[in-house]
């Protein structure tokens, strides 16, 4: 069993195993593009301990990853439902 054997989600050209892309810009951009369309452009993301709610950008969360330390550098979002 190939446990390498990884694939780009746009081109299928070998990627590294750490992304859902390869290394084509156009890829990449494409990408984003499609989740954003399908997840909307931006995600509320709660901070389990406080209880306080962030606007995120998706393609934030795509290109950077997100650790909590992090949340308070975007929108909070009303927490009334």
């Amino acid at each position: 069993m190939d446990m390498v054997n990884h694939k780009c989600s746009i081109c299928g050209e070998p990627r590294p195993d750490f992304r859902a892309t390869c290394l084509d810009p156009d890829c990449h951009e494409t990408y984003v593009r499609l989740m954003e369309k399908e997840c909307g452009q931006d995600k509320i993301v709660e901070d389990m301990t406080t209880g306080k709610r962030y606007l995120v950008p998706t393609r934030f969360i795509i290109e950077h990853g997100l650790k909590v330390n992090e949340l308070p550098l975007f929108p909070l979002v009303n927490n009334e439902q």
